[in-house]
């Protein structure tokens, strides 16, 4: 559902790529990799309070993830478009400045 999901965001389907995504997580409800791509896509649709959510689950599970780690796996799973990488990596990052816990 991961692949699929990124796969919906690459074509522009964002309301599919978040069903991918939430349907990751209910096969997988500790998907670590899911929370990561679900902090993203909420903050890139302004649901913010949702992103916030979705990070603080994940720092619960991985509470060692860094920043840096989050940029990366986002931007290995959108290799194919730098431009969607990087606005996934945007939206992420600033909620994880916004969500107190490990700079």
């Amino acid at each position: 559902f991961l692949y699929r999901s990124v796969a919906h965001f690459l074509g522009g389907e964002t309301e599919a790529a978040v069903a991918a995504s939430q349907q990751c997580l209910h096969f997988i409800p500790n998907g670590d990799t899911a929370l990561v791509w679900l902090t993203a896509h909420s903050a890139l649709r302004g649901d913010t309070a949702q992103a916030r959510a979705h990070l603080v689950q994940f720092r619960a599970l991985e509470p060692d993830y860094t920043l840096a780690s989050g940029l990366s796996f986002l931007g290995r799973l959108m290799m194919a478009d730098n431009a969607k990488a990087a606005e996934a990596q945007a939206a992420f990052a600033q909620v994880w400045a916004e969500v107190p816990g490990k700079p």
